[in-house]
């Protein structure tokens, strides 16, 4: 039983890396481009090794200083993107049905 629980852990904490690691390039591919720093400066953590298990990925705060701007938009003009939501949104339901599947 504590065999299958640790393999159980470590295809969930692979799952979710994996998940982390498809969250960034999702961000980075809708990313706006015009000197390529919001799609260089995307990141990503994991706390994978504690009892709770999370993942994040995105920008970190005003770096580049533009990006909430262009994530959220502006009431002078720029567009929302919501690269960060969008790409939430698809990493969790593809994570859901990983972990539902099994």
């Amino acid at each position: 039983m504590i065999d299958h629980l640790n393999k159980s852990r470590q295809t969930l904490v692979l799952d979710m890396s994996n998940a982390r690691r498809r969250g960034e390039g999702l961000v980075r591919a809708k990313s706006r481009v015009d000197t390529g720093k919001m799609k260089s400066s995307v990141t990503g953590t994991g706390d994978l090794g504690t009892d709770i298990l999370k993942i994040s990925f995105g920008w970190e705060s005003f770096n580049p200083y533009y990006a909430p701007f262009q994530e959220f938009g502006t009431r002078t003009g720029i567009t929302p993107m919501m690269a960060v939501l969008d790409a939430f949104n698809q990493v969790t339901s593809e994570l859901q049905a990983r972990i539902g599947g099994r």
